[in-house]
């Protein structure tokens, strides 16, 4: 990381949610192309990742995106949720990472890891037991980011993209406040 390099975690606002929704279009795309058939990531892109499904998402309760800035740039998001019970967890009190997302010019910078730090926090003052996520078992990029966090996989679940259905990992990370 430059440390003249100023990183900003912030609270996304429904302002923001077409800011987000060409950042959320442009990281699924770049991580997943080439990895399954371009007509089903554009499918998924153009159902999940709108303007109105980010405005949507973003003034509903139990839904709360992060933004991570680099100087005045949107570099990276996450996506969290709190109305979801993972399979294989028995914790009440969870908080799901539904996605994080850091564009490939802003890689390997330690964003990512400063807003995990961010969510493990705000987890922490809620009362959270568990941070989980669902990965793509596929994903090695992602799979060592999570597991050198101190992630560890707990179940499988089943992700449909299209016509495909792949095989995730849940993935769980204790919190004690």
């Amino acid at each position: 990381m430059n440390p003249a390099e100023q990183h900003r975690i912030l609270p996304a606002s429904p302002g923001q949610s077409g800011q987000i929704a060409a950042l959320a279009r442009e990281t699924f795309l770049q991580t997943y192309a080439g990895t399954t058939i371009e007509a089903h990531l554009t499918a998924y892109v153009d159902e999940h990742f709108t303007e109105d499904v980010m405005r949507s998402e973003l003034e509903t309760p139990g839904f709360q995106y992060l933004t991570a800035w680099v100087e005045d740039d949107l570099a990276g998001y996450a996506k969290l949720r709190r109305d979801r019970q993972p399979p294989g967890i028995s914790e009440t009190r969870c908080l799901q990472l539904e996605r994080i997302y850091i564009l490939k010019a802003f890689q390997a910078r330690g964003i990512g890891h400063r807003l995990l730090d961010n969510i493990r926090d705000m987890a922490r003052t809620a009362g959270d037991r568990v941070l989980w996520l669902q990965v793509w078992q596929q994903n090695e990029q992602a799979l060592a980011f999570y597991h050198k966090s101190g992630f560890t996989i707990c179940d499988t679940a089943a992700f449909r993209l299209g016509s495909e259905v792949t095989r995730d990992y849940i993935m769980r990370s204790d919190i004690y406040p």
